[in-house]
């Protein structure tokens, strides 16, 4: 049993919670106000700042994490990645891939928390953790359903803008153009636990009346597991993950089979192989998904002892997330090198500097 798997390295000044500003819901107002509409208007303004345009990254933690950690943990792997944001930036990979870059930006992070237990004890807290894990899907679902919501009013408000568009052909010019797509792309990224907790929250999505029996709106851009603490073979059940690559435009799945982590969900609580140690169990067939193993570019040394939490700390993993948010077609990312029916093996990234 390994005594302490969670990285304890102290959390640097600038990356501790100094304030906290909470957008309650208020039915009894004339009219009634919901949080989430003075929240998306403070995300807006950081997202469209005339000085520097941001992409979203909504990121969902995993088992074993406090609140403030989750905001912690989210504040530090924006930070990495932006990090290895500037570090990419600064190489030379062919025209395709950097014409890619060149619309790369820098990340705002929108942290999901569920009430994950914060602490081991491997028989109570982890059973515990999926528990909870469950009962979040109305509110993971909820989520979804509010940026539905928010994705079609701002599509409808640019249809309203292009007074010259009323035809039908008119629309179909503006939308070759791109005149009628968001210029700000939204991300997705789960760690361990945190694909259990979509699971469930993406079938509660699919049974809401506005949804159920309707083809799945693109909400996402990149959807990104890492280390899923989930069933290997999720993306063949209907019930499970297989709808969610009709959510984004590419889905990755990270995996590393020596994942010490999930060796122990595996083998101490009676499940079956996880998604995170070796991809999904099945050949991959559709085009938008994709798997990439990680191992060979895993370094201790950043932290992750157990090669677990390598999308948080690993530069390897980083620079991958970097070129995938780019829209580099997963089969150019530098580093990568094809296995079979888009399965990756991750290696050092080749490049040249830039004259």
């Amino acid at each position: 049993m390994l005594d302490d798997p969670k990285p304890k390295k102290p959390v640097p000044e600038d990356l501790k919670v100094q304030q906290l500003e909470v957008y309650p819901d208020d039915p009894f107002a004339d009219p009634p106000v919901l949080g989430s509409v003075p929240f998306l208007e403070a995300l807006e303004q950081r997202v469209f700042d005339p000085q520097q345009r941001r992409d979203v990254l909504v990121y969902l933690h995993g088992f074993d994490t406090e609140f403030e950690e989750a905001l912690q943990f989210t504040a530090q792997l924006t930070l990495n990645i932006e990090r290895t944001r500037q570090r990419v930036l600064k190489g030379k990979y062919g025209e395709a891939v950097d014409d890619a870059l060149a619309s790369s930006r820098p990340l705002q992070p929108v942290v999901i928390t569920w009430p994950s237990d914060g602490e081991l004890v491997p028989q109570l807290s982890y059973w515990s953790d999926r528990r909870d894990a469950e009962d979040s899907r109305p509110a993971i679902a909820r989520i979804l359903l509010k940026l539905r919501e928010y994705l079609d009013t701002q599509f409808q408000e640019r249809l309203r803008r292009l007074e010259g568009s009323k035809t039908v052909r008119g629309t179909r010019d503006a939308m070759r153009a791109g005149d009628l797509q968001c210029d700000v792309r939204i991300h997705l990224l789960t760690q361990s636990m945190g694909a259990f907790v979509l699971r469930h929250g993406l079938q509660e999505f699919r049974q809401d009346p506005s949804v159920a029996g309707r083809p799945l709106p693109q909400l996402f851009d990149q959807i990104m597991l890492g280390a899923a603490d989930d069933d290997d073979e999720v993306f063949q059940n209907d019930g499970k993950l297989r709808p969610l690559p009709d959510l984004g435009r590419q889905t990755t799945v990270y995996f590393n089979p020596d994942d010490g982590a999930l060796l122990i969900s595996m083998t101490t609580k009676n499940l079956g192989k996880r998604l995170g140690q070796n991809g999904p169990k099945e050949v991959i067939t559709l085009a938008n998904l994709a798997a990439v193993k990680v191992t060979d570019v895993l370094d201790p040394g950043s932290g992750d002892r157990i090669g677990h939490y390598y999308t948080r700390l690993n530069t390897g993993v980083q620079s991958d997330m970097v070129f995938l948010m780019a829209d580099v077609p997963p089969p150019l990312i530098p580093g990568r090198q094809p296995i079979e029916n888009n399965r990756y093996r991750l290696v050092a990234v080749p490049t040249r500097a830039k004259r």
